[in-house]
């Protein structure tokens, strides 16, 4: 299986994260080699941040803008 139907490639794929999880990974996975399928899925994909009430937050608020 390759890793597009496998799903590791990040394309087309989106994620929520909390607002402290999407800074632990901010500051970890864009650092990964593209080699690690892992780094790749999660580099390439979509990111939306979920807060627990209604605020806006512009993107470039979170430090390097890991989008």
């Amino acid at each position: 299986m390759d890793l597009s139907a496998a799903g590791f490639d990040g394309k087309d794929r989106e994620l929520v994260l909390g607002r402290k999880t999407y800074e632990i990974f901010e500051a970890y996975w864009p650092y990964q080699s593209e080699d690690h399928p892992i780094a790749r899925t999660l580099n390439a994909a979509r990111k939306h941040v979920a807060v627990p009430h209604f605020e806006v937050i512009a993107m470039e608020q979170f430090v390097g803008a890991w989008r």
